[in-house]
């Protein structure tokens, strides 16, 4: 697992506690670790920028930079930045919205 891997699957689990609200789901350790590490990363005033600079020392953003292609990061940073939720096609390939 790389770490922008573990930090997305933070963000779900850490959303998906936020809206259990007294219904708290069972997380395994892994998942305790993974929003562990999503609201360390996340929390504070600077929350946007450590979340950017952790996805620019992960393996996918050492790669996007070594291409140059580094400003996608932020990109990836950006939380809720779409009202979309994307969905797979097996049989064509295609990504498409929901």
């Amino acid at each position: 697992m790389t770490r922008e891997d573990g930090l997305a699957a933070g963000a779900f689990v850490a959303q998906l506690q936020q809206v259990a609200g007294e219904e708290q789901p069972v997380l395994n350790d892994q998942a305790q670790l993974v929003a562990s590490d999503w609201l360390r990363t996340t929390s504070g005033a600077d929350g946007q920028a450590t979340l950017i600079e952790a996805l620019r020392h992960s393996r996918g953003g050492r790669n996007l930079t070594a291409i140059h292609q580094d400003s996608d990061i932020a990109l990836a940073a950006a939380i809720d930045s779409l009202d979309v939720v994307p969905r797979f096609d097996a049989a064509t390939s295609r990504i498409t919205a929901l």
